[in-house]
């Protein structure tokens, strides 16, 4: 499987980042909280995520973005690696259309970088 996992890390406002780590690369950073998890907690969902996906054959390209009620999942089939909300775009200052797409490209980048 592809070594994946969370880093929390602390801001001088005192919240807190998870950060999202394929090998070496800091891939996403979640500031906003969702679905009673901190954002080091939706870091750590994901990079488990990422790991039960990719301990069988994968291909990047499976990775694909689905509507799920207000929010965008990015999914491997029909395994959730994250959540993308509203909060998350307001946050990175751009809209839940162009966030996931971007998170999911930096998952997919990194995933096939460290598939070499």
């Amino acid at each position: 499987p592809v070594e994946a996992k969370a880093h929390p890390v602390k801001q001088d406002n005192a919240n807190e980042i998870g950060q999202l780590i394929i090998g070496e690369t800091v891939v996403i950073e979640i500031s906003e909280p969702a679905n009673d998890l901190t954002p080091y907690q939706r870091a750590e969902t994901a990079a488990k995520a990422i790991e039960q996906w990719t301990e069988k054959p994968y291909k990047p390209s499976e990775l694909q973005i689905a509507r799920s009620g207000d929010d965008l999942q990015i999914l491997a089939g029909d395994l959730t690696i994250i959540t993308v909300t509203e909060q998350d775009a307001t946050a990175a200052e751009t809209s839940l259309n162009e966030l996931a797409p971007k998170w999911r490209l930096s998952i997919r980048r990194s995933i096939s970088a460290t598939n070499q």
